[in-house]
């Protein structure tokens, strides 16, 4: 399918195009609001500033993909792979992306507050700058990550592993990672912190 058909079937309000092949196709600027990609091939498409708020991207396969700029707010994103895109600037606001995979991703300047990262991969990823206030990101892999300048205020780092992850200039509400959750969390260093485990989970 190509972009023209595409967006001729949106316009005439078709929605679910769970599965399709778009590779390489070139959706600029485009409104997809509410649509449905459930499961589809978008690797290497052209994305950029195009509006998904609402989308259901669950299990889309997006690597290569050049997405800087895109709104993705309250987005499902869910196991889709992220992997080596351009998401710089890109609105993930209570986007689902639990199980994602954004290895090696450009997320500098990204909104993620209030996102669900639960298990997301961001191995080097890098979040310079990004917004991650109140982000859930417990059990998320977090190794060699960079968040210089990242916003990280009352994230939930319950269970996830931050081996290697570079925090310097970050906003921690004073010393590293100060007002985040913390239970079994493997910190920068190796060390397992456990501060918060009785207010997250009872224990």
């Amino acid at each position: 399918m190509d972009a023209e058909e595409l967006l001729q079937r949106y316009a005439a309000g078709e929605r679910d195009f769970s599965g399709v092949n778009l590779q390489w196709i070139e959706l600029r600027d485009a409104n997809l609001r509410g649509i449905i990609l459930v499961g589809a091939n978008l690797h290497s498409a052209e994305l950029v500033g195009t509006d998904l708020e609402g989308a259901n991207l669950s299990r889309a396969i997006l690597d290569n993909a050049n997405m800087g700029g895109v709104n993705l707010v309250e987005a499902i994103l869910e196991r889709t792979n992220l992997c080596e895109v351009d998401l710089i600037g890109a609105d993930f606001s209570r986007a689902n992306l639990r199980k994602a995979s954004l290895i090696e991703s450009g997320l500098d300047g990204a909104d993620l507050s209030r996102a669900d990262l639960s298990s997301a991969n961001l191995r080097s990823a890098g979040l310079d700058n990004a917004v991650l206030i109140e982000a859930k990101l417990c059990e998320a892999v977090l190794v060699n990550t960079v968040f210089r300048g990242a916003d990280l205020t009352e994230a939930d780092l319950s269970d996830a592993n931050l081996e290697g992850a570079n925090f310097s200039g970050a906003n921690l509400r004073g010393s590293i990672l100060d007002g985040c959750f913390f239970c079994q969390t493997i910190m920068p260093d190796g060390i397992v912190r456990n501060d918060h485990c009785d207010e997250l989970y009872g224990i």
